[in-house]
């Protein structure tokens, strides 16, 4: 109920109460029977004041709790426009300083990390785990709850079958790396091989010793499992 309600309902009592001693001033109603229309009148004014006044205090106290919940809301958003900016800030590093080309897909985050195998090879050179340390750090702070699927590559030298083998035995190389030396929690990494799969080759008919460098690789995946953190990113691939 609004204060101006309030107001006119007090008004009416009190247009009340005159009509009342003006009926008793006409009527010469006994002066005890007045007393007592009086103080009924009081009694049901107080207690009607009483109400309005716990409805009133009851509908400021919701408006101070939507208040607050708007505020902490506000705060949250704040905070998430942080990350996010952050996060953004930390990706495009990737990119500028590693390479690293990151390219959203339907649920997920795919990097791109220049991380390349000689022929017939599943040993990462070290000289490209600084990217793979640089990843699990941007991991760590913002995906800490999500999978990880490294998809292992090779060129198409070799049997279908053999590949697959390959490029299964340079993900688990990967993901070893990853769990064990930049700190990934093992249950959240998984490896998995694409091998030789034609759709999937970056440059198709290049491979063997001298060429095709550029197949024998691996895709560093984050399924959004529970991350609240991710944004969209343009493919640069």
């Amino acid at each position: 109920m609004s204060r101006m309600s309030v107001a006119l309902r007090r008004a009416g009592v009190a247009v009340g109460l005159l009509l009342l001693v003006t009926s008793v001033a006409c009527n010469h109603v006994n002066r005890d029977e007045l007393v007592t229309d009086l103080d009924q009148l009081r009694t049901e004014i107080s207690a009607e004041d009483a109400a309005i006044n716990g409805r009133i205090d009851g509908v400021d106290a919701r408006i101070d709790g939507v208040e607050a919940r708007i505020d902490d809301l506000d705060r949250r958003q704040a905070e998430t426009a942080e990350r996010v900016e952050w996060l953004a800030e930390e990706l495009e590093k990737l990119h500028t300083e590693f390479g690293v080309v990151v390219e959203r897909l339907e649920g997920a985050i795919a990097f791109h990390v220049p991380v390349h195998f000689e022929f017939d090879s599943a040993t990462i050179d070290e000289d490209e785990t600084a990217v793979l340390d640089r990843f699990a750090g941007v991991y760590g702070e913002f995906y800490g709850n999500d999978l990880v699927t490294v998809e292992g590559f090779t060129d198409e030298a070799g049997s279908e079958e053999y590949n697959e083998q390959l490029g299964r035995r340079r993900a688990e190389e990967v993901r070893s790396y990853l769990t064990e030396v930049a700190g990934l929690e093992e249950q959240r990494v998984r490896a998995v091989s694409y091998g030789e799969q034609k759709e999937r080759l970056v440059a198709p008919g290049e491979y063997g010793p001298n060429a095709g460098e550029v197949n024998r690789r691996v895709v560093i995946v984050i399924d959004e499992v529970s991350s609240d953190a991710t944004v969209p990113v343009d493919g640069r691939r």
